[in-house]
């Protein structure tokens, strides 16, 4: 199954949608002037090739920014710190210039990293640096747009035990704040 990719053109209301790799050969700098919404639903690893390859740069008009992770990475640590790092590209190659509103990313803390024991974990210890580089990168992007709405959303609601999914993400982020590993 394919990783998808939808958007939308500006003063269009239909939602588009193409394969990843449909998204690097086909959309022009043209075309991508005229995209405000971007939706990337990554479903399985073998798509962060394709992900480093994607450039936001001549999204000019982008407003909103939507990363949806519907699988889990496993339980090797690389695997995250890769996966935060095609995200965190991703995140930064949208244009200064672009009137970017919300930033949306969902399921990118899975079960296996919240799980019991979260802290102990290799998964966790190997995220501490990408996860403060990218937490000052959000914070440096919040300051330059005024407005932006920065949104991590939990695993999708199909998954039972959300609300103690959203404690445990909420823990671990204020854990990783304290032992100040992250800056806002």
């Amino acid at each position: 199954m394919d990783d998808l990719v939808n958007f939308r053109l500006q003063g269009q209301a239909p939602v588009q949608t193409v394969s990843l790799q449909q998204l690097l050969q086909a959309l022009t700098a043209r075309i991508a002037r005229k995209v405000e919404y971007i939706e990337i639903v990554l479903r399985s690893m073998g798509c962060l090739p394709n992900l480093a390859l994607v450039d936001l740069a001549d999204f000019q008009n982008l407003q909103t920014v939507r990363v949806t992770i519907s699988f889990n990475p496993g339980s090797e640590a690389q695997a995250h710190v890769s996966l935060w790092k095609a995200i965190e590209q991703l995140v930064l190659s949208v244009p200064s210039s672009a009137p970017l509103q919300s930033l949306e990313l969902e399921g990118v803390f899975p079960h296996s990293l919240v799980g019991r024991g979260w802290s102990r974990s290799p998964i966790v210890v190997a995220l501490r640096r990408p996860l403060h580089s990218f937490a000052t990168r959000l914070a440096a992007l919040i300051d330059n747009r005024r407005g932006t709405v920065i949104t991590i959303k939990p695993p999708a609601p199909s998954i039972f035990h959300t609300e103690s999914e959203r404690k445990r993400i909420e823990s671990l982020l204020e854990a990783l704040a304290i032992a100040d590993l992250l800056r806002y």
